[in-house]
């Protein structure tokens, strides 16, 4: 339904785990296709001029 709100044409699949759409990027293959909700604690930032480093976020 939040696709659909939001003007893709994306609609749950029978089995309600996974959804389907009129079309699809040819590598994705066939649908229905699994929805997966990512949850990201930290991310971790690569500087890569000068003066270098990494730095790390926490969510």
């Amino acid at each position: 339904k939040a696709w659909a709100d939001n003007g893709w044409p994306a609609e749950p699949d029978d089995s309600g785990s996974g959804i389907t759409a009129p079309f699809n990027a040819p590598s994705q293959g066939p649908p229905p296709w699994n929805v997966y909700r990512i949850e990201p604690r930290s991310a971790i930032v690569t500087l890569g001029t000068e003066p270098g480093g990494l730095t790390r976020f926490r969510f």
